[in-house]
């Protein structure tokens, strides 16, 4: 699993790399810089200065805490947590199931699992103080990439705006086409057929 996510997260900033290298191998001018996201940002990035660069460098960055953050983070706490809830079905199991006509026995089994339940609180207090900042931190990057990802989409309403915008009057076969491009269904994202994918909701969520 490790090598599948290293593989597939740095070849965001490799292809970029081979892309811009190649390019200035075969003597292409001007070169294309590519940055390793396919994002739009709301400030101008020029190409070959130290502001591409820049942002090179922080979503270089970004696909390394990616990795390790996947590998070493992500699956170790889910498998502390599935150890933690098995323990609490054994003492579960146990306490239904000790036989009440034999005292020291069932004095036995009750003890161990005292034992065994205050070693779990233990180790939900160390899962706690490690993973906690993790998470905090995890859900406000979260909800920085969902305002990303919906101001990406909320180009495609831009789209629209500059067709019905374009200097079709007067022109009938370009008319012709731009009424069928506007007639098409806007390119909307939604949650499950339930709920349309935008900034509206989102700020709804996140208010309530």
């Amino acid at each position: 699993m490790t090598i599948f996510v290293a593989v597939s997260c740095l070849s965001y900033v490799v292809i970029p790399l081979i892309a811009m290298i190649n390019q200035s191998i075969n003597g292409i001018k001007p070169i294309k810089h590519i940055l390793p996201f396919p994002a739009i940002y709301s400030w101008n990035i020029p190409p070959d200065s130290y502001r591409f660069k820049l942002h090179f460098l922080n979503e270089s960055l970004t696909v390394l805490s990616v990795i390790c953050i996947t590998v070493g983070v992500d699956n170790l706490y889910t498998h502390y947590v599935f150890q933690m809830i098995g323990f609490l079905r054994v003492i579960a199991y146990r306490m239904i199931n000790f036989n009440e006509q034999n005292k020291e026995s069932s004095e036995i089994v009750v003890r161990e699992c005292m034992s065994q339940y205050e070693t779990l609180i233990n180790c939900r207090n160390k899962l706690q103080k490690i993973y906690g900042p993790i998470i905090l931190w995890t859900m406000g990057t979260n909800a920085i990439i969902l305002c990303a990802v919906i101001f990406q989409l909320s180009q495609s309403d831009k789209c629209r705006a500059a067709i019905y915008a374009a200097n079709w009057v007067g022109n009938k076969r370009f008319m012709h086409s731009i009424i069928i491009m506007l007639s098409q269904k806007p390119l909307i994202l939604t949650a499950c057929n339930f709920t349309v994918v935008s900034m509206d909701v989102f700020m709804s969520v996140n208010i309530f």
